[in-house]
């Protein structure tokens, strides 16, 4: 069975499917200044694994949330009513 091994570098399609993003939606927040570092290499765009290893913790805090839909608040109901 072949070793699965992470790439050090990913391409910008490779990182959207690792991520389940799609590739529009990383270019967007690029322009946001939002998406992870990158690199230029004989004129790709790569990202390094530390990379989206940094921008993955970073969307993860509660503060990141800047975009996609923001939770929704749910209704407490009192017991005593």
């Amino acid at each position: 069975m072949p070793e699965h091994r992470r790439p050090s570098a990913f391409t910008v399609p490779e990182l959207a499917e690792a991520f389940r993003v799609s590739v529009s939606l990383l270019y967007k927040l690029w322009s946001q200044g939002q998406g992870p570092d990158c690199m230029f290499v004989a004129g790709r765009r790569l990202i390094s694994d530390v990379a989206a290893d940094k921008w993955r913790k970073e969307c993860e805090k509660p503060r990141a949330r800047k975009f996609g839909r923001p939770r929704k608040q749910t209704a407490q109901i009192d017991a005593a009513e």
